[in-house]
């Protein structure tokens, strides 16, 4: 009897930065690699230069016309993103789809709406057809079910959320809430600034209470802000946090906050959860079809700097609406996130469109 071909997943380095490497990692993490035959290929890194970036891409081009004429690919899971990263992929998409193999479009990213109505019309119906020409697409909630079928037939979306790896966890004891994570690029687009403001209301009515801040990006900035502020010695920059360093910085905060103006799913956020920590998150993407306000974490409006520092300064002050929200959290994240019940939905799919044979 012949055996199944592999799946081919395609996106950037495993281990590398960002919310589709953190995925895939996952998917690796918790057997899904080795369960389904999975063959990772990178087609991009965080190396610098065009040059690098150019070697890569042609070495994964290589290696997937190899693949393709030994007959090897059963099925393609290709992660895009909006911008540059759904046009590389495109590429593989219509390549694998000429080849025969069937191929599952995985959207990431919180702005690719944006991305597609910004596109002009060539574009439009150029994103419209790849999406047409694939198996099956993945979204992450229900609520990009909705969004896609602009473009693509609802019909072949599946909400799959984004998982996450367990790992041993302390036994909780209760805590007033005294520090704050943060994790994500200082930029813009993660509210970086709506949170030094808010967290400088904080200070001023609770002196001791800390903010965590972990990630890249603009350091000088944060450090002109706080410096004005007078909240340097409260503010400790951890860098970027991957690993046990990121582990680390769950057990050393008592809560989680994520300004942002756009998300998908982020998986710090679904991280915290799974750590019990009460989540303080923007009304955006995804979010709300996970935390509910009030009931497994706080939400405010992007920008609204002010509604931030007043739902920091709730937490801090009142231990049983943290605690709360914490326990509320983690049986959301215990139901739907933890990376094998997520491994199990993608392996379905996987049987579901998989060619068959040698």
């Amino acid at each position: 009897m012949s055996q199944p071909r592999q799946v081919l997943m395609v996106g950037p380095a495993v281990d590398g930065r960002g919310g589709m490497s953190s995925v895939a990692a996952a998917y690796r993490d918790v057997g899904l690699f080795e369960r389904c035959r999975v063959r990772y290929l990178t087609t991009v890194t965080a190396k610098p230069g065009a040059a690098a970036k150019l070697l890569i891409a042609a070495q994964a081009w290589a290696e997937l016309l190899g693949l393709l004429l030994r007959r090897r690919i059963g099925l393609a899971h290709i992660h895009v993103a909006s911008g540059a990263s759904f046009w590389r992929k495109a590429i593989y998409a219509w390549t694998l789809r000429f080849a025969g193999v069937p191929v599952i479009l995985h959207v990431h990213g919180g702005n690719f709406m944006q991305f597609y109505r910004e596109a002009p019309a060539v574009g439009q119906r150029l994103i419209r057809a790849t999406f047409d020409q694939a198996a099956c697409v993945i979204v992450l909630s229900q609520v990009w079910v909705e969004r896609v079928s602009e473009f693509v037939d609802r019909r072949k979306c599946h909400a799959i959320g984004n998982p996450v790896v367990a790992w041993p966890l302390a036994t909780p004891v209760p805590r007033p809430v005294r520090s704050f994570l943060f994790l994500g690029r200082f930029e813009r687009e993660k509210g970086i600034q709506e949170l030094l403001t808010a967290f400088a209301f904080v200070h001023q009515h609770e002196p001791e209470v800390q903010l965590l801040l972990g990630g890249e990006g603009d350091v000088e900035a944060i450090q002109r802000q706080t410096a004005a502020a007078g909240t340097q010695a409260a503010v400790q920059i951890l860098g970027w946090v991957s690993g046990e360093t990121k582990r680390r910085a769950f057990a050393q905060a008592d809560a989680f906050v994520l300004p942002s103006y756009i998300e998908g799913l982020p998986v710090a956020m679904l991280e915290a959860m799974y750590c019990g920590l009460p989540v303080i998150a923007t009304s955006v993407g995804s979010i709300p079809e996970v935390i509910a306000d009030g009931v497994q974490g706080l939400l405010v409006q992007p920008g609204d700097s002010g509604a931030l520092g007043q739902a920091m300064l709730n937490l801090v002050r009142d231990a049983t609406l943290s605690q709360r929200l914490g326990a509320q959290g983690k049986l959301v994240f215990d139901a739907r996130f933890d990376a094998r019940i997520v491994g199990q939905q993608v392996e379905h799919l996987y049987a579901e469109h998989r060619l068959a044979g040698r």
